[in-house]
């Protein structure tokens, strides 16, 4: 059996993921803050397993306890792999720096950066000396390469990610079983967050005319499309282990 875990699967990336994932043979643990109704239906219709956290992954302080309650249930003896997808991630707040409020910064590095650190780290303490494929794959942004006016948290804690995908990859060179672990830029998506993105002034983002744009002219991805790379890169021979790497690399 392979086991995922995926954060962020109420909808977007993650549900369209977790939808495509739930197949016979499969045992998915999905993380969102809400519930996602259909992944369950689709699971018990298709013969798959699906165990559902309602958990708010700015709590960091609880991570700990979650992944012990996962890994209670994943039976390591008889498992094929074992998979990480941190998918969850927040744009809050937008705005120049001295307008955000202090405990929105805290929450958007919580959810953006320090939740993927510790869901890895305790990933990786439970399944280092376990033989079997172990891989890791974290959403990141192309926003982590550059500056973008408004986005001071969410670019900042992106390329945290990038630094921290790499770090991972350094330390398991060096381990008898490595955790493989790569960093994914989906591009610009049909989600949530690009409609929340859209709704903001020019004083707060200088670039929404653009992203109004994306929309206008068909231009943004539908999350099945990234959600069909991400299950093809987490079975594949050609995993891009420590590699940051773009979406349009594979479509």
């Amino acid at each position: 059996m392979n086991y995922f875990i995926i954060t962020g699967t109420s909808r977007g990336i993650g549900a369209a993921l977790s939808e495509r994932l739930l197949r016979e043979g499969n045992y998915l643990f999905s993380i969102s803050r809400g519930d996602n109704q259909n992944l369950k239906e689709i699971a018990a219709s298709r013969g798959a397993k699906l165990t559902h956290f309602s958990f708010d992954l700015g709590q960091i302080s609880a991570i700990k306890g979650l992944m012990e309650k996962i890994f209670a249930e994943i039976d390591l003896n008889s498992a094929e792999g074992v998979f990480l997808v941190n998918n969850a991630g927040t744009i809050e707040p937008v705005g120049p720096l001295p307008q955000n409020d202090p405990g929105s910064i805290q929450d958007g590095f919580n959810v953006n950066l320090l939740a993927p650190v510790l869901l890895t780290r305790f990933f990786i303490e439970m399944v280092q000396t376990w033989r079997g494929t172990k891989r890791v794959i974290n959403i990141t942004s192309g926003a982590a390469q550059r500056p973008v006016f408004g986005w001071s948290t969410y670019c900042s804690s992106k390329a945290g990610i990038d630094m921290f995908t790499r770090c991972v990859t350094t330390e398991q060179e060096g381990e008898e079983f490595p955790v493989q672990i790569c960093a994914l830029a989906p591009g610009v998506v049909d989600t949530q967050m690009q409609a929340q993105i859209r709704e903001r002034g020019e004083d707060e983002f200088r670039d929404v005319q653009k992203f109004i744009n994306y929309k206008k002219e068909n231009k943004l991805l539908p999350p099945e499309e990234v959600a069909r790379v991400i299950s093809w890169l987490l079975l594949s021979d050609d995993f891009p282990a420590g590699i940051i790497t773009r979406i349009d690399e594979f479509i």
